[in-house]
């Protein structure tokens, strides 16, 4: 497994907490110019970070670059419109229609897409920007336990239970494979 993020910082932290890990690599690196060669993996996750990087086809160029022919990649990004504002955000997040041409325009081929994070999540969201805001106290992880019943239930989308997250497993199909 390797690694990657573009704060050192963040890198240090999971080298203390996994760095023993005999085949786990830690790369510091921006996704618009991975560190990676051509063809390199299998499979890339890619969660919750194409909305923060402003070249967003370039870092779907680069994972196409550095996945294999038959690969697969799983990506999620958010739908706007997001539940608060993030300032780390250069966009609000991407509707299916707009994160699958960006996929297709990179070569991908997509497979699957799932919602998730629905109308509890997005309210615990603000919350925990709230409570960020307010206090230097972390709430208890129990708290997350409906999020996570939440994202893996399958639910209807409506005006009143809009998804905060897709989720979409997309592939570098085999070389000479047509696409559907």
């Amino acid at each position: 497994v390797d690694a990657l993020d573009y704060s050192p910082s963040s890198i240090n932290k999971l080298n203390r907490r996994l760095g023993h890990l005999p085949h786990l690599s830690l790369h510091v690196g921006s996704a618009d110019n991975l560190p990676f060669a051509n063809e390199q993996f299998d499979l890339a996750l890619h969660c919750e970070v194409l909305e923060h990087i402003e070249n967003d086809r370039q870092v779907l160029s680069e994972l196409f670059r550095v996945l294999q022919p038959g690969g697969y990649l799983i990506i999620s990004v958010p739908v706007p419109p997001a539940p608060y504002i993030d300032s780390e955000h250069l966009r609000e997040g991407y509707t299916l229609e707009q994160i699958s041409q960006l996929l297709q325009e990179a070569g991908f081929t997509i497979l699957y897409h799932q919602y998730c994070m629905f109308k509890f999540s997005k309210s615990l969201m603000r919350f925990l920007v709230w409570w960020g805001e307010k206090t230097k106290l972390r709430l208890p992880s129990f708290f997350l336990i409906p999020v996570y019943w939440e994202r893996f239930s399958k639910q209807s989308i409506n005006s009143n239970n809009l998804p905060y997250d897709v989720v979409i497993k997309a592939q570098k199909l085999e070389k000479g494979e047509a696409k559907n």
